[in-house]
């Protein structure tokens, strides 16, 4: 299962890393802070799952949501 993290703040994605890190299955393909970032790590990636912040500067999680394809 490829995952992509995205969250504004660095501690946070840390946290997600550590936790995703204890399920072998899991494999995260990336990190983004902002939604342009993550758009773009959707596209190279292609992840199967997507830990979503929702509170993030600029665009939120939901904007995310809505321009992914």
């Amino acid at each position: 299962l490829k995952c992509l993290i995205v969250d504004d703040e660095p501690l946070a994605r840390r946290e997600m890393m550590q936790l995703l890190s204890m399920h072998p299955g899991v494999t995260v393909c990336g990190e983004a802070a902002s939604v342009s970032e993550a758009l773009s790590l959707t596209e190279t990636q292609k992840p199967d799952l997507v830990f979503l912040d929702i509170k993030m500067p600029g665009e939120s999680g939901f904007d995310y949501v809505a321009r992914v394809p």
